[in-house]
């Protein structure tokens, strides 16, 4: 799967003018558990409080339960929580916190 990936991602470099158009039929339970295995461990649980590991513990399940979600078109993201935190000028700066880095995190990052 990731070979074909792989020469999808070369094609797109070296022909810029393409379009493609059902990569959709590529996202399987193993480019997620590839996707998933990239993200970096010991990270802040998001606002619906599972971490990493937690979302590990069942992987094979959970995969198959985002993989028919996704394919069905019932996948929703739940938007970040926007917090506003202070700067050291007085000022505050808009923070987006992920409500399921579990999921989305590694779902948006299965093609990139």
């Amino acid at each position: 799967m990731l070979t074909r990936l792989d020469r999808i991602t070369q094609r797109a470099k070296t022909h810029p003018e393409e379009v493609f158009n059902n990569l959709f039929s590529l996202l399987d339970e193993e480019l997620l558990w590839y996707a998933f295995r990239r993200l970096k461990r010991g990270k802040t649980p998001g606002v619906d409080g599972v971490t990493l590991e937690e979302y590990e513990e069942n992987l094979r399940d959970n995969l198959q339960g985002l993989l028919g979600r996704l394919h069905r078109g019932a996948y929703q993201p739940k938007p970040s929580l926007r917090k506003n935190i202070p700067k050291g000028n007085g000022k505050t700066r808009p923070l987006g916190i992920a409500t399921q880095p579990a999921k989305s995190t590694f779902v948006q990052s299965a093609f990139g």
